[in-house]
């Protein structure tokens, strides 16, 4: 159950260095601006807390009075809020005005008076002069920093303070305080948690924001909720969106919204939020995650120089070592691991609308069968791949393709925005199932390929491994071992399969027409899709065709060609037909020949003896 786990995750966070969370009375909020006041309420000092330049600051999270999160109305918050709550004014978005908000400063002075009420704290006293002086604060506003006005939160500071006035042990104890009664006087709901099975516990009913989810508004959504309408029919009073404890709604929102705010533990991905941690929170495991996710293949050495030899099964005892192998596609010996079986790893795709949060996909499995399933993954999508080792030099290397490779390159131009973000559900289910990859991305591949055909980027590694790799797994688990067995990492020679013959002959034919124009016209453009789908309807001519073009390379130039020719004859040997019709996976193998037959074409002799 995802909310159980993170219910978990909050509690690791709890004795974690790594991670500080707030108790049920603070929640971690996002914050612009810190200001210093002096006991007389007015500004002396305004710090920007925002990180970056320009119009892509950022916020840091800070650890505030617990907010419930608003959506309409007026509602303020206690030491942490924006211009209007806390000076009555604010510059509108739109019409860049500044505007009177005389009603929510009231409303924000009458909360902190309340909470301050009877805790004789010289706290209270300082804030309501600060209310009072709002006008001759927006003036000193004015002349320090009007981007205050713009929006953003608010934390305060008394002058000559070392802790912000919503740190100081008196103002914390009034705070929580308060929270009590106000619980008290509500009325509570009570029943079993979901969660974890408590009899009788009170019951949250409504549930915190998620903030920084992708496709979700900015001041957040809720991952669990209902409709309104269906409120009767699930047997609830409106408001209480699911039979969760108010402790254990707020560990798993605090929990999830922390790993959302942490770099280190969350990424983008076509569209989808991933957030991802392990049962050993903070660990370095944690980042073999999007290192077989991310499309980040270029990984430098200790050297500073890119490649992989170093790193190939030396030192794979270390974490650094596997993840970076897994940056590069490669598998790694599991002989040689030796790891903590015991450590799980979590990983939740995420997507939101305006007022609610989908969840993609979820994942729950120990580390090492982690390893073992991206292993088969690889293993099922690699092929040799020219990568630089040195400033100079190049290697080839048997390497797969990666999840957020395989989704960029469905997309016309490679446009990771226009993912559909639909598809990395079913992708990301049969990598860690080992199941058969969606066919709605083995078509889509095949689609941008004849669509892309005259363009040199057509026919990549990418591609061509995602398709080998869904055509090994189709035949393997399909019980079809034959057919298994032809789908090779480099060129098989001894294939009997028709449509992988054809697809070898027609690399052969583009080379002997490219050679004839100078590079001038190619072939591939005008006929791979139909030679490709429709073989008996064009090859026969493009056969013939290959003849006029080594002849006239014979006459021009004085090349001999027969070696292709001889080439082309034994190719032959194993193509009884051509078929009028090609099916799916015979379109895919048809490419792999392709492929196969061109990267041969273009490897030096030196290269492949070295290989």
């Amino acid at each position: 159950m995802i909310l159980k786990e993170l219910v978990d995750c909050y509690d690791l966070m709890v004795n974690s260095d790594k991670f500080e969370v707030s108790d049920s009375n603070f929640s971690n909020e996002k914050v612009s601006f810190k200001i210093t006041i002096d006991e007389d309420g007015l500004i002396t000092k305004i710090i920007d807390l925002r990180e970056g330049s320009g119009a892509k600051k950022k916020t840091i999270l800070v650890n505030v009075p617990y907010q419930s999160g608003r959506t309409s109305g007026i509602k303020p918050y206690f030491l942490c809020d924006n211009a209007k709550y806390f000076f009555g004014y604010e510059i509108d978005s739109k019409s860049l005005e500044l505007k009177r908000c005389d009603q929510h400063i009231e409303a924000s002075k009458n909360l902190h008076m309340e909470i301050l009420e009877n805790s004789y704290s010289k706290y209270k006293l300082i804030l309501e002069r600060f209310f009072d002086n709002h006008d001759k604060n927006l003036e000193i506003i004015k002349e320090k920093d009007p981007e205050v006005l713009k929006g953003g939160s608010i934390i305060l500071r008394l002058k000559d303070d070392m802790k912000c006035i919503h740190e100081q042990g008196e103002v914390k104890k009034a705070f929580a305080l308060y929270r009590q009664n106000k619980f008290e006087n509500v009325e509570e709901v009570r029943g079993t948690c979901l969660i974890n099975g408590d009899s009788n516990a009170p019951i949250a009913k409504i549930h915190k924001t998620i903030k920084g989810v992708s496709g979700s508004s900015i001041s957040g959504a809720m991952i669990v909720s209902f409709n309104a309408s269906s409120f009767e029919s699930y047997g609830k009073s409106q408001g209480y969106n699911a039979s969760i404890s108010t402790e254990n709604e707020f560990k798993y929102t605090t929990a999830l919204n922390k790993l959302l705010s942490t770099d280190d533990n969350n990424m983008y991905l076509s569209g989808n939020t991933i957030v991802f941690w392990s049962s050993k929170l903070g660990a370095e495991e944690e980042q073999i995650i999007p290192a077989f996710m991310k499309d980040d293949d270029e990984v430098e050495d200790d050297n500073g120089e890119t490649g992989g030899a170093k790193y190939n099964q030396e030192g794979i005892d270390k974490i650094e070592s596997i993840i970076k192998l897994i940056k590069q596609g490669k598998t790694v010996n599991v002989d040689r691991i030796n790891l903590d079986d015991s450590v799980n790893m979590y990983v939740l795709g995420l997507y939101g609308s305006r007022s609610r949060i989908f969840v993609r996909f979820w994942f729950k499995n120990s580390l090492g069968d982690f390893i073992k399933l991206t292993n088969k993954h690889f293993e099922d999508t690699k092929l040799k791949k020219k990568r630089k080792f040195s400033k100079k030099d190049f290697i080839y290397e048997e390497v797969g393709v990666k999840l957020s490779s395989i989704l960029k390159t469905i997309t016309p131009y490679g446009k990771s925005q226009n993912t559909p973000k639909t598809l990395i559900n079913s992708l990301f289910k049969s990598i860690l199932t080992g199941g058969v990859y969606p066919i709605s991305i083995y078509n889509k591949i095949l689609e941008r390929i004849r669509a892309e055909s005259g363009e040199d980027f057509a026919i990549n590694h990418t591609r061509i491994s995602f398709i080998k790799g869904y055509l090994k797994r189709y035949y393997r688990l399909n019980n079809l071992k034959d057919k298994e067995e032809e789908v090779t990492v480099s060129l098989n020679k001894e294939s009997t399969n028709i449509a992988y013959n054809l697809g070898r002959i027609f690399a052969i034919l583009e080379k002997i027409q490219m050679d004839s124009s100078n590079g001038a016209t190619n072939i591939r453009e005008k006929y791979l899709s139909s030679a490709s789908s429709t073989p008996k309807s064009i090859f026969p001519n493009l056969l013939n065709l290959a003849q006029y073009h080594i002849a006239k390379i014979k006459k021009e130039d004085g090349k001999n060609f027969n070696y292709y020719d001889k080439v082309i004859g034994e190719i032959l040997l194993n193509v009884n037909e051509f078929p009028a019709v090609f099916s799916s996976d015979e379109q895919g193998m048809f490419i792999l020949g392709y492929y196969h037959q061109r990267e041969d074409i273009y490897t030096s002799k030196k290269d492949k003896e070295e290989n």
